[in-house]
């Protein structure tokens, strides 16, 4: 080693001693409380955060699993022809004034929309 490197690095050590100092120990619980609330707050976002997309994701699942009522097919003649039937005979009575056999045929026509229970037989 040269003398020009050894007395850089004699140079070197007394500067870095002269700088060393220990710290505290109440410094270093106030460093360790700053760290600790903002480990609080991040950990307080986090979990806002989850609880909304959980709340967000729970309620989509719930809204997009009701089931809309579908429209009654009509493909059979014999209840399609009744139910013809019974809108003639309620706009017949409604050109009449007769408001007890109106009401009367949206009952039965109420009715005969309602989906009838399947029995099945073995």
């Amino acid at each position: 080693m040269s003398k020009q490197q050894q007395f850089s690095e004699l140079l070197g050590q007394r500067l870095t001693a002269a700088h060393q100092e220990t710290a505290d120990d109440l410094m270093w619980q106030q460093l360790q409380q700053r760290i600790n609330k903002r480990r609080r707050k991040l950990t307080l976002w986090l979990s806002s955060a989850a609880s909304l997309a959980f709340i967000g994701i729970l309620s989509g699942i719930l809204y997009s699993g009701q089931i809309e009522p579908e429209p009654l097919a009509v493909s059979d003649p014999v209840y399609r022809y009744q139910l013809e039937k019974l809108d003639v005979a309620i706009q017949q009575s409604i050109i009449r004034n007769d408001h007890e056999q109106v009401e009367r045929l949206i009952a039965q026509r109420q009715q005969l929309n309602k989906p009838q229970p399947r029995t099945y037989t073995l």
